[in-house]
């Protein structure tokens, strides 16, 4: 059983691991900055719905 969105998951289990929290974020930082290649465009934000 999943949660139905991602705030629903850190609102229930959130306090678990708020000191991991900025470790976290810089290890994505990181991940970002080593597959960004020079020249190669910023990705853009794309909305994604659902097909009924």
């Amino acid at each position: 059983m999943g949660h139905s969105e991602i705030g629903v998951t850190m609102n229930v289990y959130g306090h678990l691991f708020q000191d991991k929290q900025e470790k976290l974020t810089n290890d994505l930082d990181a991940l970002v900055e080593r597959t960004r290649r020079p020249g190669r465009p910023e990705p853009s934000t794309v909305a994604i719905t659902r097909s009924k």
